[in-house]
């Protein structure tokens, strides 16, 4: 949710749900998880609870550049931890 990037996911947990997915895929960021239709684009895609990603304040606001503050790793922490 903090820059727009958007990333899909093939395999979701038995248990759970999406959005749990992806917090635990970016634990150090705002997270959910939005599905659209197949060979849809992210324009159709809505959360869990109908809110069309479209709609977001930062909808695909990585595509203007990089906030360094966006980043599902802790400040300091590498790719590894």
């Amino acid at each position: 949710a903090c820059d727009g990037f958007f990333f899909p996911l093939q395999n979701l947990p038995e248990r759970g749900d999406a959005d749990d997915m992806c917090r635990a895929l970016c634990p150090s960021a705002e997270a959910a998880a939005y599905s659209m239709p197949l060979d849809g684009d992210i324009s159709q895609a809505v959360s869990q609870r109908g809110q069309p990603y479209a709609k977001l304040p930062n909808a695909l606001r990585y595509t203007q550049g990089v906030d360094r503050s966006c980043s599902c790793r802790k400040p300091g922490q590498s790719w590894t931890e």
